[in-house]
Parts: structure tokens; sequence; C-alpha cells
């Protein structure tokens, strides 16, 4: 999936993606696209602010104040209005009509809270285009929470799937965002081959982001030592991708101290991305960790 990069001189309103398209698809390549499948099975007790007048302009108005705020305070554009269509046959997705508003809303007060988390500046440095939310994403039929298009820069992100579980959109959001910084710095399997993570993995990797979990376990369950998801075994970019995302929501990094007390595997994992992560971005340093893994 190719999507042209934003114009932002000729972007007049927020939230709208101009000028732009979907070029010709190319090949398909392996890992051309980082996609994660859903995840999570569980949500934290979260309420948006309810609109005082559900018209789908005030609604409009609405997010795109937030959107603004985003921008303003983060550096970080994102689109849900003129998102053309896919033309990639594997990558179908739909855009927000106006009847998803309140999703959209709901969807950007998770987002905010989440990119708070990040060190100013920290926007900066992934030098993202931009996060565009559609709904309904489907990548080779098989059903998803985001995607990040690196050939130009942008994270799609579905709003509307499994929208009661927050837990794991907040994951999701996390997941992607590594996915950018992996990229940006050369550490994905495309660029160059991580061998020193490569000797922590264990066992098989399954190949098949779209396996279930076993029976009687949930998806944020360790399927083998070393792993903390089914989905992190589907490769290595991936493994790297969950493990960062279980560390910034604060409910499941207490959840990983735990299960790396005896796990000896998870526990070098735990420091390798601590030390990837701040060599990218020195303000997440041991302090950084500690004060969000007390955090909600």
């Amino acid at each position: 999936m190719d999507v042209a990069p934003v114009n932002e001189e000729t972007t007049p309103q927020m939230g709208v993606l101009q000028q732009s398209h979907l070029a010709r698809p190319m090949k398909p390549q392996p890992a051309v696209l980082f996609f994660i499948i859903s995840l999570i099975g569980f949500s934290p007790s979260f309420r948006p602010v309810q609109a005082a007048d559900s018209r789908p302009a005030d609604l409009q108005h609405q997010i795109e104040t937030v959107i603004s705020r985003i921008y303003d305070q983060y550096g970080l554009r994102i689109f849900y209005k003129g998102i053309p269509d896919s033309r990639w046959p594997q990558i179908l997705y739909q855009q927000a009509d106006t009847g998803d508003y309140p999703g959209i809303l709901r969807y950007l007060g998770v987002f905010e809270e989440e990119i708070k988390k990040y060190p100013p500046g920290f926007s900066a440095k992934i030098r993202l285009k931009g996060f565009i939310l559609i709904k309904k994403l489907f990548y080779n039929e098989k059903p998803g929470e985001g995607l990040y298009d690196f050939r130009n820069n942008v994270v799609f992100l579905d709003f509307a799937r499994r929208k009661h579980n927050l837990l794991a959109k907040r994951h999701n959001l996390h997941h992607e965002i590594f996915h950018v910084i992996a990229y940006q710095t050369g550490h994905t399997a495309l660029q160059r081959k991580d061998e020193a993570w490569g000797r922590l993995e264990t066992g098989d990797l399954k190949n098949d982001p779209g396996e279930n979990p076993a029976a009687g376990t949930t998806p944020f369950t360790p399927p083998q030592p070393g792993f903390i998801t089914h989905y992190a075994m589907s490769a290595t970019d991936e493994d790297k991708a969950e493990v960062f995302a279980g560390m910034m929501v604060a409910s499941q990094h207490r959840v990983l101290l735990k299960w790396a007390q005896k796990d000896p595997i998870l526990r070098k994992k735990l420091k390798e991305m601590k030390a990837f992560i701040q060599d990218f971005e020195a303000g997440m340093d041991e302090g950084y960790w500690s004060r969000l893994a007390g955090g909600l």
C-alpha cells in the first residue's frame, strides 16, 4: 500500500488528507508492511467526556479540536477524512463516515492519553508523516487494528475494531510506534539481521500471525518462555514490537516484570529493549520506566 506524502502547505483543514492517492501496487514483497492483528483481551475503565451536542457538525468540530491540540502539543498529524481507497488487493479498509464520529472522538481520547507518555521532542525524532484513522482494516483477509506503511511513513489505525477493548487500543498504538522507531533507526529485518535479539529467541517462530492462542489461554499469555504473546512468535520484528508495547502500557508492564522474574529470556529482552529505546530517546531511561510502571 502506497500513500502519497501529505502536502503540509496545502492542507487547510485538520484531519483531511488532501492531494493524496494510492500508487499502483508493486509486486508484493515479504514484510513490506508491518501489521498487527487483535491481541489483548481485557480493557481498563475509561470514560471519555460525552459531547453535549452529538450532531455530526458539532462532533466534527470536537474531533478537529482534539486533532489540532495533538498537533500543536506533539507535532503529530492525524487524518480521518479524504482517505483514498486501497489499490493493494491484500489490504482493505473503509473510510469513516459521520456515523463514526463518536467512535473517532472516543479513540482520540485514548490516543492522546498514550501519546502523553512520550518525552517532549519524541515525535520529531520518529519523523512520522501522520496517523490515518480508518475502519474495517484487513490484511490478507485477516482483521487487524494497525499497519505501518514504511514506504510513506504513515500508520493506519482501525479506530472501530474492538472499540470497547481500550487496553488493546493502547497496546496496538505503541506496537505500531515501535515499528516506526525500528525502521527509522535501521533495526528491522528488512534492513539488517538483529543477531543479539535473535540469540534471545527460543523455539521455532510460527510465521502465522493469525494463529489462535491455545485453548484456555488469553492473547496476553506467554505461549512459551521468552515470548509475551502468540503474535510475538510470528517474526522478530513483531516480537520486539510486542515487548515494547507491553512496556508502554503500565498494567501490562507490571505483568511483564512478574513474568520476567521466572523467565530469564524475557528478562534479557526487557533489558535489551530499554537499552535500545534509551539510545533512541535519552529521556526514556530507567527512571522513566519506573514511573510508567507505577501508572495506570
